[in-house]
């Protein structure tokens, strides 16, 4: 038990006194059998006066187990491994009393009957008392001991035969013993192990959990302000689309009312030319017509735009040579490129003719000769 720890050390007294009543019972069986037996063979007062002060013993002892089974913390389990070893020695001495009590030469049925039930009870202790080394050496002392002593003061063969016999068989229960003990303490400590091990590992258990738990908090807080951002941005995009949509239709809409002061204008610059005779006012007319095709044709488009946007518009589908519309887009765009140092040209392929709607063509290739020159 010195080297065991503490709480080691008070597990075993623990698991000493869990043996009591099972110790106990052997006693008063036992007992009740010496009793029966020898009857008839031995001194009826010296008998009862045994029985009677082995019970006593008994029933001290089991009182004694009662008052201390919730007092045996780890503090206290010396105190009580003391008070077991006394009780333990003086069970030992009474049994190892039957040697002188009720061994009688002239009755061999005696000797063996003594013999035996030492033996036996002997042998018990190495399970019910190796948990606490001191009370299971007094026990063996307190009851063999007495019987080798009496078979050796006989001195026939048989008995010192005998004695030996019962010397050697004290041994080998001190060596069962004393390994009983030690895997005991072995089990107990690596069962203290265990449990700080499990200990450990729960609270690095519970601490990963709790790591995890918050995780998934934020996770879902996360998760809860992604989707609210995404019904922000749906509804964002939604009311874009609303507005836009709603644009579309308005300049639809309002697509004849800017047309007409359009009109009106190309209807006066034409009827200034009957009222112009010089070179110079014919020129800016000229240009005056030619920033109102810009106008008109800027207009179409955002016009045919906005009606696209809303299904309005069906493209007008006819065939048609692709030189003049690439010729009249060069003309309209040969200066603004050659004032960026641009030299626009009309390709080969200018000569194919196709299948399309000539106003919405026309209208895509000038927003790609406007990007072009623009970046």
């Amino acid at each position: 038990m010195e080297n065991t720890n503490a709480s080691v050390a008070a597990e075993l007294i623990r698991l000493l006194y869990r043996q009591v009543p099972a110790v106990l019972a052997a006693n008063l069986f036992n007992c009740s059998l010496m009793l029966a037996v020898l009857w008839h063979d031995a001194e009826r007062s010296i008998l009862l006066g045994w029985a009677g002060t082995v019970g006593t013993v008994t029933l001290a002892r089991f009182a004694l187990w009662l008052f201390s089974r919730h007092k045996l913390d780890d503090v206290g389990a010396p105190f009580w491994a003391q008070v077991y070893s006394m009780g333990s020695t003086l069970s030992g001495v009474l049994w190892g009393s039957t040697a002188y009590l009720f061994i009688r030469p002239e009755a061999p049925t005696t000797l063996i009957l003594v013999s035996f039930v030492i033996g036996g009870m002997a042998a018990g202790a190495v399970t019910s008392l190796s948990a606490h080394l001191p009370a299971f050496y007094w026990y063996l002392l307190g009851s063999l001991l007495p019987l080798q002593i009496r078979l050796l003061i006989l001195g026939d063969p048989v008995s010192l035969g005998m004695c030996g016999m019962a010397v050697v068989y004290m041994i080998g229960l001190i060596m069962t013993g004393q390994h009983f003990n030690a895997a005991l303490s072995r089990a107990l400590v690596l069962n203290e192990e265990n449990k700080r091990l499990l200990a450990s590992r729960e609270e690095e258990v519970t601490a990963r959990t709790a790591d995890l738990l918050a995780a998934n908090r934020d996770l879902e807080r996360e998760i809860a302000e992604r989707k609210r951002a995404e019904v922000c941005a749906e509804e964002a995009r939604a009311e874009a689309e609303q507005a836009n949509l709603a644009k579309s239709r308005f300049l639809a809409a309002a697509s004849h009312d800017l047309r007409q002061p359009l009109q009106s204008m190309y209807l006066f610059a034409a009827s200034l030319h009957h009222f112009l005779n010089d070179r110079k006012g014919t020129d800016a007319l000229r240009r005056i017509e030619r920033s109102l095709d810009i106008l008109k044709a800027m207009l179409d488009s955002l016009f045919d735009l906005s009606r696209l946007d809303v299904n309005v518009t069906e493209p007008k589908l006819e065939v048609f040579p692709l030189r003049p519309m690439i010729e009249d887009l060069a003309v309209a765009y040969r200066r603004i490129a050659a004032s960026k140092g641009i030299e626009l040209t009309c390709g080969t392929l200018a000569e194919v003719t196709i299948r399309s709607d000539h106003n919405l063509l026309g209208r895509m290739v000038r927003n790609l000769v406007e990007n072009a020159l623009r970046y």
